[in-house]
């Protein structure tokens, strides 16, 4: 077996057409309030918003996700990482609700489309994580 070393934006990982599996051998999510605060706020001190109302950011490390399968397939499975993934899947769908809740719903459907769901190539839905 390969290693190989990718360095991935959360926009590479979600918004490629991959479906990500957690094994039913991993442990179920147990991540505290704790932790995902700490993510959370790692990720939002890391966005300036500039006077003119643009957002900057700079590069960040949330850590590693280490997968199998071969980058070309369309499925895989997830060795580490498991619990950022599936928080980052969280906030982004809490993101595609507030979208709603204040109207915004072509924006919600762009981002639902793009990083919580998905099409196989022939047309079925399904969900990225």
């Amino acid at each position: 077996m390969e290693l190989h070393a990718y360095t991935k934006t959360i926009n590479d990982i979600f918004a490629a057409n991959k479906k990500y599996i957690v094994p039913r051998f991993h442990r179920e999510y147990y991540w505290s309030k704790e932790q995902v605060t700490e993510l959370w706020e790692d990720i939002i001190s890391n966005i300036e918003i500039k006077d003119n109302n643009e957002f900057h950011h700079e590069e960040h490390f949330l850590g590693a996700l280490v997968v199998v399968g071969d980058d070309k397939s369309t499925v895989l499975n997830i060795v580490d990482g498991q619990q950022r993934l599936t928080t980052l899947t969280i906030f982004i769908s809490a993101l595609c609700e507030g979208f709603m809740e204040i109207e915004k719903k072509i924006l919600s459907e762009a981002i639902y489309h793009n990083f919580i769901a998905g099409k196989d190539s022939d047309g079925q839905p399904y969900l990225k994580l």
